[in-house]
């Protein structure tokens, strides 16, 4: 039986096709077709098969997105999650009375037919070339821990990705296909909990043969002659492939892990399982409760509204014909031949002769190869290369098409240069036009009146009497003198620094604007120094460095430094608040220090209500800390007198934890503090314990130095931590 996963053809099945574009069409799928394989020959198994997997989907409505060449990820909805179907790119759509037909490709025809390249140094064994494969082809390689690596040598260029991959996979026993998440897997045949019975057939029921299919022998083909072939086991039904890179040893390796491989070849068809993939191997069991191994070569899943999934397993007899598989130059081989012997009739049908040319690749749009030799000529409407090189080259005109798009054209025409002109010494130096245009032009000297560039870029000196300029960037700008002609006489610096060396007028004054015309600072020469004479802002001005000022800084709003301020003056707060309670003075933010440095006695000074006389005076001194010369502090900060602020006595606060481990259900714990009270503070204690236990604590006796807790506790054991806090007035 098949698991729950599985649908009935009539049920209406969840399913959407998201595209990358982020559109996702559900109602508008009329019909999809899903085909995907892991064998490329009918006749049985193959190995280093590169089957790529499409898509055809019918669709209905109108307002349908752009579908050609968008990238299209079909999900079926299982269990409250969607289940991709597999990673595909669309081709062109067909579009008919009110519906659109379009196929889809996996990433073996869009990403994998592209030529390889190794890199360099190129790998030199079969999962580094896979991974330089992928590498290039822009697309993920799958789980290939359990593989074991074969080690190759002289790989080269001259195939697709595809073709590389199928031999690679070739060596580790494998196919190469793409899964449902778009990632490269390499497989061979692998059982499943997967069972299909009678119950579960559709129409058609279970066709198969009445012989099991068993792998005999495995043949590696490279030329006509025997020392050609590398062989494994004998006789029977066979595998025969073709493959640059095979080596006896792999050959050994591969068939001790595929000899003696057997199933039943067939045919049926299910309620679709959308699990069920290429190289799953599921049981079949017929209408008289037989069961057979049914290895999933070729998978078809249908929709209409709902599923159904048609699984092909290949196998022809060992008296059958094209009991082998060919490899793709095998195979290609033997056509011609055929093809050969039927040469007169190819001549009846022109047709067909530019067909095989075409597929043979002898006519194509593209023609690789190592190395070309032609002994007369090389004809072509084009000749594309990187370098192409000649004793002579002769063209009625030579057209050099750069990768901007730009087209450069060198031709001896009217008003131009002509052939004979370009023999004279005067021209072997020198090329004279009124127009000259090209990618790239090296001169040890070009004299124009007029050069207009978009970039000119000078690893040396560009020299003149004048260099005018909208913008000029470079990170040394050096010359006699930099003048503005602007009608403000400014001169804009983005980025930068100005440099002064000499002749500077005493009271000079440079004006910077930072971001506007609002924000920035003077620098004036003293006839010394120069030194900030002003910082205005609009807002705030920030300083990250040290700012020394020899006057006054004035803010109208905020100083923020992360450095120092050094004043050999004063430092002003204007009208404008600096602290958040709304009057004028000095933050510091996270903590923070006002340090006086210098000797003798420092004062801060505070005029309560406004006032501007008798202040409040906080005197520092060698002997001590003092206010208004009457309070005294000694140790600690300790004031010997009272502190007050608007008939409010100031309080002493001290807390802290005292910690027990408990051994009877009842005690006395003494608590020292850290610095003594002028008299018996107020102390309140706050017991906690680890687990559940109730527990009581009360003040046993306190003095200015301390107290002693009394508790009780209901189950002694366990730590119980007592905070603790003492305020004193």
């Amino acid at each position: 039986m098949l698991s729950e996963f599985a649908y009935e053809s009539q049920d209406r099945v969840p399913l959407r096709l998201r595209l990358d574009s982020g559109v996702c069409l559900e109602e508008e799928i009329t019909r999809l077709t899903l085909t995907a394989g892991c064998s490329s020959d009918p006749s049985g198994p193959s190995l280093g098969s590169t089957v790529a997997a499409y898509l055809t989907v019918s669709l209905a409505g109108d307002g349908l997105p752009a579908l050609e060449g968008a990238y299209v990820t079909p999900e079926v909805e299982i269990e409250g999650a969607w289940l991709s179907l597999g990673q595909f790119r669309f081709e062109t759509p067909e579009t008919g009375e009110g519906t659109v037909k379009v196929t889809a490709s996996d990433a073996m025809i869009w990403a994998m037919e592209a030529g390889y390249y190794p890199s360099e140094p190129a790998p030199d064994t079969s999962l580094g070339v896979l991974a330089d494969i992928c590498n290039q082809a822009g697309v993920e390689l799958g789980d290939v821990s359990g593989l074991t690596d074969q080690t190759v040598s002289g790989v080269s260029s001259g195939y697709t990705c595809r073709e590389m991959a199928g031999y690679m996979a070739a060596l580790l026993g494998c196919n190469a296909l793409f899964d449902r998440e778009g990632r490269l897997m390499l497989r061979w045949f692998s059982a499943v909990e997967a069972a299909i019975g009678p119950e579960d057939y559709y129409s058609g029921g279970f066709t198969r043969k009445d012989y099991d299919y068993v792998l005999s022998s495995l043949t590696e083909v490279t030329g006509s002659g025997e020392d050609d072939r590398l062989s494994a086991g004998t006789g029977g039904s066979g595998i025969s492939l073709t493959d640059p890179y095979m080596t006896e040893e792999a050959l050994e390796a591969v068939w001790a892990g595929l000899e003696g491989f057997t199933y039943r070849p067939g045919e049926v068809t299910v309620a679709g399982d959308l699990r069920l993939e290429p190289g799953d191997i599921v049981t079949v069991t017929d209408l008289a409760g037989a069961s057979y191994t049914f290895p999933v070569m070729n998978v078809e899943h249908t929709y209409d509204g709902g599923f159904q999934t048609k699984l092909t397993a290949y196998g022809s007899a060992e008296t059958d014909s094209s009991t082998s598989y060919k490899g793709p130059t095998t195979t290609a081989l033997e056509r011609y031949t055929a093809d050969m012997a039927s040469f007169k009739s190819l001549f009846a049908d022109k047709a067909y002769l530019q067909e095989l040319l075409v597929r043979g690749g002898i006519v194509t749009d593209t023609l690789s190869g190592v190395e070309i030799n032609a002994t007369k000529y090389l004809t072509g409407v084009t000749i594309v290369g990187d370098v192409i090189q000649a004793n002579t080259l002769t063209a009625d005109k030579l057209i050099l098409t750069g990768a901007d798009g730009l087209i450069y054209e060198i031709n001896a025409t009217v008003g131009g240069l002509t052939s004979e002109q370009l023999t004279e010494e005067q021209y072997q130096t020198a090329i004279d036009g009124s127009v000259l245009v090209a990618n790239s032009v090296t001169a040890d000297r070009i004299n124009v009146t007029d050069l207009f560039a978009q970039d000119i870029t000078a690893t040396g000196t560009i020299t003149g009497a004048a260099l005018v300029g909208g913008s000029i960037t470079g990170t040394t700008i050096t010359g006699s003198s930099l003048t503005s002609t602007s009608d403000d006489g400014e001169i804009n610096i983005s980025y930068g620094a100005l440099w002064g060396s000499s002749n500077v007028e005493t009271g000079s004054t440079i004006l910077f604007y930072l971001g506007g015309r609002y924000d920035g600072l003077a620098v004036r020469y003293t006839g010394t120094e120069s030194a900030v004479y002003s910082i205005y802002g609009a807002e705030s001005c920030y300083v990250n460095g040290t700012l020394g000022v020899a006057g006054a800084v004035s803010l109208g709003s905020t100083l923020t430094a992360a450095g120092n301020i050094i004043g050999n003056s004063k430092v002003v707060a204007g009208t404008t608040a600096v602290y958040n309670d709304g009057a004028p003075g000095v933050q510091l933010e996270s903590g923070g220090n006002i340090i006086q440095k210098s000797s003798g006695s420092p004062n801060i000074y505070f005029f309560p209500n406004g006032t501007t006389s008798n202040p409040i005076r906080l005197i520092a001194s060698s002997s001590g800390l003092s206010l208004n010369n009457s309070f005294s502090v000694t140790g600690n900060g300790a004031f010997s007198g009272s502190l007050s602020t608007y008939g409010y006595t100031v309080p002493r606060i001290l807390r802290g934890g005292a910690t027990l481990t408990t051994t009877a259900t009842s005690g006395t714990l003494e608590v020292t503090f850290s610095t003594a009270f002028p008299g018996t503070p107020t102390v309140v204690v706050s017991p906690q314990h680890s687990s559940t236990t109730t527990i009581t604590a009360r003040v046993y006796s306190k003095s200015s130095t301390g107290f002693t807790i009394y508790y009780t506790i209901s189950t002694a054991g366990g730590t119980v931590v007592f905070n603790w806090i003492a305020m004193y007035s």
